[in-house]
């Protein structure tokens, strides 16, 4: 009789922990009402949750909106990340937190309302987790990029930079970060893509140093072209320009001093960084030696990279969403919005030693956009090189991009044209890319559907059949 006692009582024990945690989880993940959302005084407690209002008079101020492009929302003044950041969350990435603490000190009239709290679900979680408990806070990203290649022509190489050689799927990125801070000084990220035969994307330490500027440290992007430097998961069409992925380096391991200066419309990086190589093939792209046991075989590589807002600031995607209703909240048209940026870069391969330059002028208006960017770079064989796997000569690249864009509801479309010159001093390599694509987005772009189309045409030589169509579904937490 006992025996059995004991274990009706262990039994009913486990089920009332159980359930006991179920309520628990439950009471967090809950999305709390309006009403709750503030502790009111004792005397002040409603007995049941208050009436539905009439509707607010004329007079009464209405709640100000959020745009899509906040302030705190330029991925160019810190290492970028390839990770998808929550477009209207200050929190989701502390690079862009301390862009809008050091632009907007405490008591400065600021031009655009603070970004919305993260909805309940997402918060809930966080806090259930305990990732921003203490000094520390952590935030999870996730990017998904899932292709479908519709049409491939019959001469598409992916060498020659073609997106896909055959009809078919192919994963495009999935990557997985962190990024959070210690303090209100220190902050970090750390980025990992789970395609990439190298993981590691992205691992950086930023620290304030003065007002208005930082140093950042660690694995990031190289602050040179525009275009590189802007996420993928917020370009206007579904891949960068291939001008772009064949001459701008993307990511490498060095230093970064920072700054922004929104009085003066004003940003500007110096960095030192490992050294890269140059692959012999134009479409190849640069070798990005990352060295995170140390720099063996490579010099180093030096960038500079000054950008001017006179007008604002314009925000971090490609498109200009400020005006696309319905997608997401948006406040009052603001304008025109203009950015000038230039770039120089000096890089020690070990094989080749090259200098670059880039220069671009990206323009918003009422939901166009237009960005037009300009690289140029020169590169000649080291005296005693590391590897024989470099160019035999003094080459000269230059590539003229010009993208123009319109965003309207959940909806945008963009057409890009690229002039490329993989040898200035000949004519025979040269081509004309034509892209064009159409996109539209949910859940305030954290869902999105692409169609692209690429039409390539060698000026010099034979016809070529190597058009692209491909389709893209990408996913951003």
């Amino acid at each position: 009789m006992l025996a059995d006692l004991a274990v009706l009582s262990r039994v009913l024990g486990i089920g009332l922990h159980r359930l006991s945690g179920a309520l628990l989880v439950c009471a967090v993940l809950a999305p709390s009402p309006a009403w709750a959302a503030e502790p009111a005084t004792p005397s002040e407690v409603p007995a049941d949750p208050p009436p539905a209002t009439a509707p607010a008079q004329a007079t009464t101020t209405a709640l100000p909106k959020v745009d899509p492009e906040t302030d705190a929302d330029d991925d160019e003044l810190m290492p970028a990340s390839d990770m998808a950041e929550d477009p209207d969350e200050e929190e989701a990435d502390p690079r862009h937190r301390w862009r809008h603490r050091r632009m907007h000190p405490a008591g400065a009239d600021r031009r655009h309302p603070p970004p919305p709290m993260p909805p309940p679900m997402i918060d809930a979680i966080r806090r259930a987790l305990g990732m921003n408990s203490g000094p520390g806070r952590v935030n999870p990203h996730a990017l998904l990029q899932v292709q479908s290649a519709l049409l491939a022509g019959d001469d598409n190489q992916q060498l020659r930079g073609d997106r896909a050689e055959r009809v078919g799927f192919s994963m495009r990125r999935a990557s997985l970060g962190l990024t959070g801070g210690l303090g209100e000084r220190v902050e970090f990220g750390l980025e990992t893509d789970l395609v990439d035969s190298e993981l590691l994307n992205e691992a950086w330490i930023g620290i304030d140093t003065w007002p208005g500027a930082r140093i950042t440290v660690g694995a990031q992007k190289v602050p040179f072209s525009r275009s590189a430097m802007l996420s993928s998961g917020h370009t206007a069409l579904a891949e960068r320009p291939l001008a772009v992925e064949a001459m701008a380096p993307m990511r490498q391991i060095g230093a970064v001093a920072s700054g922004a200066y929104e009085r003066l419309g004003m940003q500007w990086h110096l960095g030192a960084f490992n050294g890269y190589e140059r692959d012999p093939n134009f479409f190849a792209g640069v070798r990005e030696n990352a060295g995170l046991r140390g720099n063996r075989f490579n010099g180093l590589s030096y960038v500079a990279r000054l950008a001017l807002e006179p007008l604002g600031l314009l925000g971090r995607t490609t498109a200009d969403l400020r005006s696309a209703g319905g997608m997401v909240p948006t406040s009052k048209d603001r304008g025109l919005l203009v950015q000038v940026g230039i770039g120089g870069l000096y890089n020690d391969g070990g094989s080749t030693v090259s200098r670059a330059m880039s220069a671009d002028l990206h323009v918003k208006l009422r939901g166009v956009h237009l960005l037009l960017e300009w690289l140029d770079d020169s590169a000649q064989p080291s005296n005693r090189p590391d590897s024989g796997a470099t160019i035999p000569a003094a080459i000269e690249r230059q590539a003229l991009i010009a993208e123009l864009g319109y965003a309207y509801g959940r909806g945008n479309i963009a057409f890009r044209f690229e002039n490329i010159q993989p040898n200035s001093d000949s004519a025979a390599s040269d081509e004309r890319v034509f892209s064009s694509a159409i996109g539209y987005q949910l859940q305030r772009n954290r869902l999105r559907a692409q169609l692209q189309y690429d039409e390539r045409i060698e000026t010099a030589g034979h016809a070529v059949d190597n058009r692209s169509l491909f389709a893209q579904i990408q996913l951003m937490l």
